[in-house]
């Protein structure tokens, strides 16, 4: 019996660029979020000292 073969497909930019842009949009809002949110912890709130 033979087992069918895995497809080898290569995604690339010009192929899929777009659509893995839109999958990922709210990966790197959150991303970007987050830098800000580090950023005005470490540069506006002063540290805790005890």
């Amino acid at each position: 019996k033979d087992m069918p073969k895995p497809l080898l497909v290569t995604h690339t930019i010009k192929s899929h660029g777009v659509q893995v842009v839109r999958l990922h949009m709210h990966d790197w809002l959150i991303l970007a979020l987050l830098m800000v949110l580090e950023f005005v912890l470490s540069e506006i709130v002063p540290p805790f000292h005890r």
